[in-house]
């Protein structure tokens, strides 16, 4: 028995919201409702920029956020001149990835992405 799904999205999406702080708040709490997990933590969401000396140009910016559940977290980071975002959910309760994968898609604008899911917590040290 595995401890839960972690899902990873990488989406190429629409401009429009990858740096809309509010909208990214709104986003993650509609999703927690969406696949029906408890939140923990109000949505944080917070200006980024990342950089990488190989990246042309070095520098990205863009919103990081993430969102504390009893079950997990779900996690993001977008990249405005990319046109792209990474999103994670994990949970320690099943849920149906083709449902968090179709409702970020269309709230996104997405129009090409790639999915892994992966069972974790083969390992872990369940009770009776």
């Amino acid at each position: 028995m595995d401890f839960g799904p972690h899902l990873m999205l990488d989406f190429f999406c629409s401009p429009e919201h990858l740096n809309d702080q509010p909208y990214w708040e709104t986003l993650l709490g509609d999703l927690v409702v969406e696949v029906g997990m408890t939140p923990l933590s109000p949505p944080y969401v917070y200006p980024s920029q990342c950089t990488n000396p190989a990246w042309s140009p070095p520098t990205a910016t863009g919103l990081s956020g993430f969102i504390v559940l009893a079950e997990s977290h779900l996690a993001f980071h977008s990249f405005v001149e990319s046109e792209f975002c990474f999103l994670d959910v994990f949970s320690c309760k099943p849920f149906e990835p083709e449902t968090v994968k179709t409702f970020l898609a269309h709230r996104l604008g997405a129009y090409r992405f790639n999915v892994q899911l992966v069972q974790r917590g083969s390992n872990f040290p369940f009770t009776s």
